[in-house]
């Protein structure tokens, strides 16, 4: 494969690593987001304030 071809293929399958990583990261958040519907749906059905309290701490830090 000569040098500009392999090139062009390099940077395709690193574009595809960048879309692939977006992607994945995007699932990671909407998994993040429904756990933490699920805390404060879990706080206000049960009242427990130190729930949703001690998850937001963990994940600031």
């Amino acid at each position: 494969m000569d040098p500009p071809a392999q090139e062009e293929t390099e940077k395709e399958l690193y574009e595809m690593f960048l879309k692939e990583r977006s992607d994945i990261l995007e699932e990671i958040e909407e998994f993040l987001n429904m756990v933490l519907y699920y805390f404060f749906d879990l706080e206000q059905k049960l009242g427990l304030e130190s729930v949703v309290t001690a998850v937001k701490e963990n994940l600031s830090s």
